[in-house]
């Protein structure tokens, strides 16, 4: 199920208006509507506040298709909240815009191996 269709399920078996829903979150009830229409994907912020409303994990909204079970070869991992944040962000963004991220992330991967390699120092300065 997709995400918009998952939060019009929800709304509606929680008997709010679109409207109502909108107001709770700070957004217009014309807002929801194209969040339930697939229209527009809500970033990380309002997926996290929708979860809150239904008393529902992210995951559920998003209906994350890679289900742990007993039987998997997933590990389970513990994240930071900023690492969560990041996670979110991304599961919020067009796919384009994923493989644009991941395209990335693999060159800063394959940059830091060679200047591992090549120094001890890290080329970019850690915030305090």
């Amino acid at each position: 199920m997709e995400v918009g269709k998952r939060i019009k399920e929800l709304r509606q078996s929680h008997h709010l208006k679109q409207k109502d829903l909108g107001l709770q979150l700070g957004l217009t009830g014309a807002m929801i509507s194209l969040y339930e229409t697939g229209k527009r994907t809500p970033p990380a912020d309002i997926l996290t506040k929708l979860a809150q409303i239904f008393d529902v994990s992210v995951d559920y909204l998003l209906d994350s298709p890679r289900k742990i079970t007993e039987n998997s070869n997933y590990k389970k991992v513990v994240v930071t909240s900023e690492e969560e944040t990041v996670l979110l962000l991304y599961r919020s963004l067009y796919e384009d815009y994923q493989n644009i991220i991941l395209g990335d992330l693999k060159k800063y991967n394959i940059l830091q191996k060679h200047n591992n390699m090549t120094s001890t120092s890290s080329p970019v300065k850690k915030r305090a």
